[in-house]
């Protein structure tokens, strides 16, 4: 009989290892379905379970990536690796990932607002959700999105450079409504390329400045049709077809 127990125990705590193992196992096949890369997934894995992460919340890292897929997968495996390298309780990790994941599912929903060009580009999804990570709004990006789809520049860079500027712009401290009107006014101005410039010239002198002195300038630049800051000329007159040559986009999808 007690030998009867004894293998009954072994046999219970071998199956219950396999059965932790499997949400580990589970966890890396989920993140590269979703789209993680190999060695990030195995990675996110194995630190995962150093840090004896509950089955509950492994499973919660799962159902998180798959609703996201590879419009925010590598952003969970990132925020759920940089919360375990921090030592952050796995629970505060886990609140971490709804704001992810909630941020996504609204910038997917910005996204899609300009038809193909939104739902074809992870990237101006992922430029989108940083943007809203940096403090942008819904509201203002959703304005934006509605901008795009009435130029004649409306394709995936125009849309993509218009993001990026909004972000950057409030990225360095600027005004929400101030930032939405700057780059609502460089749209009207200047090309993707243009913007581009643009925001170069912003990150080379954000340093050096205030927010306020900040918009100031860039609204400067705007006005008078240069899209460097520095200088570089712009397509005045609002009609888009900029020197930077690629950024013109004048096609629709």
């Amino acid at each position: 009989m007690r030998k009867l127990f004894i293998l009954l125990t072994i046999l219970l705590l071998s199956t219950t290892y396999a059965m932790a193992e499997s949400v580990y196992t589970n966890l890396q096949t989920t993140a590269i379905n979703a789209g993680v890369e190999n060695e990030a997934a195995m990675m996110l894995a194995e630190r995962v379970k150093l840090a004896k992460f509950s089955e509950a919340n492994v499973i919660k890292i799962q159902s998180t990536m798959t609703a996201l897929q590879k419009n925010g997968a590598g952003k969970v495996a990132e925020k759920v690796l940089e919360g375990i390298a921090k030592n952050v309780d796995q629970t505060r990790i886990i609140f971490a990932l709804e704001r992810v994941q909630n941020r996504y599912e609204k910038a997917m929903q910005i996204a899609n607002m300009l038809g193909d060009i939104g739902t074809k580009s992870i990237r101006i999804s992922e430029t989108i959700a940083d943007a809203m990570s940096a403090g942008a709004t819904d509201s203002g990006l959703a304005k934006i999105a509605d901008q795009i789809k009435a130029s004649d520049k409306y394709d995936s860079e125009y849309a993509e450079s218009a993001f990026t500027l909004y972000r950057d712009v409030v990225r360095y401290g600027v005004d929400n409504n101030e930032a939405y009107s700057i780059t609502k006014n460089a749209m009207e101005k200047f090309s993707a390329s243009e913007m581009n410039i643009m925001r170069r010239d912003i990150a080379k002198n954000a340093g050096n400045n205030d927010s306020e002195s900040l918009a100031g300038k860039i609204k400067d630049s705007i006005e008078s049709g240069n899209a460097g800051m520095s200088g570089e000329s712009g397509s005045s007159g609002g009609s888009g077809n900029g020197s930077g040559g690629g950024g013109n986009g004048n096609s629709k999808h």
